[in-house]
């Protein structure tokens, strides 16, 4: 595993997520989505299309800030990558 953590907060935003999980999902660092209480079935399309990828599903939405929190405090690495779910990597 590597010392990275990318660490993607989410809510109703499952279109831009497949995407952005698309382009970092299948590295060697730890992927988590943190999903805000979405109700456009963002948890489903994690658990389906992304299995390597941990979800942390929230019961509310707590906000970006505090959703981010979450997930870093769930995260093993040593760095962390706060991705937007509507952002994506790209390779060069």
């Amino acid at each position: 595993m590597s010392d990275l953590s990318v660490v993607v907060v989410t809510h109703n935003a499952g279109g831009h997520l497949e995407r952005c999980l698309e382009s970092v999902a299948n590295g060697p660092h730890e992927v988590i989505v943190v999903d805000n209480a979405s109700s456009d079935m963002t948890p489903n399309l994690v658990r389906r299309r992304f299995p390597s990828v941990r979800l942390i599903e929230l019961p509310e939405n707590v906000g970006f800030g505090a959703a981010n929190n979450v997930g870093m405090e769930a995260a093993a690495g040593r760095w962390y990558l706060l991705l937007n779910s509507d952002a994506w990597p790209q390779t060069d």
